[in-house]
């Protein structure tokens, strides 16, 4: 998927599960994204203190270290722009939880349609930019 100026976006997927990570950054690929991977957060947060820009951060909540929650937070620190999506196969309470207040959240197992309409809402905003 292209940004407003016509870029292609990047997608950072963060799994410490390596099939899990494996399958979401090929479903995501296949909505047309450039997909960074990262086995857990020390890995993306090395990423995201680099040059590679990123548009959007998919992270799994539950992973060993910092979990998806602390690494949004650190991530939104040090790119305040960067869109986040969490996913966990675990319940976390509602959508008011306020744990989430960076992005949403879809729950494992995901569908194709189901993961292309949450991107594609987070994406919405850039969209309307162009």
């Amino acid at each position: 998927m292209n940004g407003p100026n016509g870029e292609q976006r990047t997608v950072l997927v963060v799994d410490d599960e390596d099939d899990v990570r494996t399958i979401a950054a090929q479903i995501v690929r296949m909505l047309d994204f450039w997909v960074i991977e990262a086995n857990g957060a020390e890995a993306a947060l090395k990423i995201l203190r680099g040059p590679i820009k990123v548009d959007l951060l998919f992270t799994d909540i539950t992973m060993p270290g910092l979990s998806g929650l602390e690494l949004a937070h650190l991530a939104k620190q040090l790119r305040p722009d960067l869109k986040v999506l969490y996913t966990s196969a675990h319940f976390l309470g509602g959508a008011d939880n306020p744990a989430l207040q960076y992005g949403p959240l879809i729950a494992k197992p995901w569908m194709f349609a189901q993961l292309r309409e949450v991107i594609d809402t987070l994406m919405e905003t850039d969209k309307r930019a162009s």
